[in-house]
């Protein structure tokens, strides 16, 4: 085959009837092998196509890779001491980040996955000068407690990262100086998925976020367990960020009736799910939410676990169902 052809050419063993269609030489464009390779998991056919085909090669070249290091160790130092004595758990890999950032082979990243990993603040200024992470999309640091140090060599040495649209950041301990970091970084600009679950941001990281110039793309917003009071609450009706929303959580965050009032007269035109469950929220301050005009266009609301008996929950959830027969009254947390 010449190098330079863009075909696969047919079969060279000649068969019969070999004018028909079925038999003729066909012409695979580069976006069907990248879709073709795309959904390929078998390493052999990769490899193997890459090898006899300019075209596999070319086109394997623009294939979007999916990077997933969960629950590993990521060690810094290019050679790290270890007690030969040491009993070490059969499951935990260690990964030098180091190298993997230095990786020519990861410059198709566009998803990068380390939730769990053991992970400290000078970590993450691997992945910001990484020359080869340009691409990435999504970042997922869950339970990987960086800190606001963390946060800081991510946004001051992390051009590579100006595609980011999905950064999951739970448990990372990142506090209201994290925040006020990526709220003020033209780095974030493409932002659309942040999740802070349980990062102490308080009012003042939600202030950050109402008022960043750079976050106003946002459409998936998770705020659980953020000491969020019902101040907090009014920041999110007053700003203009929070307008494209399609998703809001403020669980497990108490701001009583004047927030859940202040909620209630937010423009949230775009909102599809609302989380409330394990607000703290009395049986009577539930029944209100039953009258919200926003309710009409929710497609998911979470309201369980708040200081209601079973009893009055079901009567709410019957109540709910009845008014928005369309709205989906879910208690599970992954939903």
């Amino acid at each position: 085959m010449s190098s330079d052809n863009t075909l696969l050419e047919p079969p060279s063993k000649k068969r019969k009837n070999n004018s028909s269609p079925i038999y003729q030489q066909t012409i695979f464009y580069k976006d069907v092998l990248i879709n073709i390779l795309s959904f390929s998991k078998f390493k052999f056919i990769l490899q193997s196509a890459m090898l006899v085909s300019k075209e596999w090669k070319e086109a394997s070249a623009n294939v979007r890779l999916s990077l997933d290091l969960p629950g590993c160790e990521c060690i810094i130092a290019e050679e790290e001491d270890k007690d030969e004595d040491e009993d070490e758990e059969e499951d935990t890999e260690t990964y030098n980040l180091k190298i993997v950032c230095q990786c020519p082979n990861i410059a198709n990243t566009t998803c990068l996955n380390m939730e769990n990993c053991e992970m400290d603040e000078s970590s993450t200024k691997w992945l910001a000068k990484s020359k080869y992470l340009y691409n990435l999309e999504e970042l997922y640091l869950n339970h990987c407690t960086i800190g606001s140090e963390g946060i800081a060599n991510m946004v001051s040495d992390g051009s590579c990262l100006k595609k980011l649209k999905t950064l999951a950041l739970e448990y990372s301990d990142i506090g209201e100086t994290g925040v006020k970091m990526l709220a003020n970084s033209p780095i974030m600009s493409n932002l659309t998925f942040l999740d802070l679950y349980n990062n102490a941001i308080g009012n003042t990281g939600l202030e950050h976020i109402a008022k960043s110039k750079y976050l106003k793309q946002l459409t998936h917003l998770d705020l659980e367990n953020n000491e969020i009071d019902e101040e907090g609450i009014a920041l999110i009706g007053s700003s203009e960020n929070f307008r494209e929303l399609k998703f809001l959580s403020v669980a497990y965050n108490s701001f009583g009736e004047n927030g859940l009032e202040l909620l209630k007269n937010s423009p949230l035109p775009k909102l599809e799910t609302l989380r409330l469950h394990s607000c703290g929220l009395t049986f009577e301050e539930c029944q209100t939410i039953i009258d919200w005009p926003l309710l009409s266009q929710l497609k998911k609301l979470f309201i369980s676990n708040n200081d209601v008996n079973e009893k009055q929950e079901q009567e709410l959830k019957s109540l709910l169902s009845k008014k928005y027969p369309k709205l989906a009254l879910s208690d599970s947390y992954s939903d």
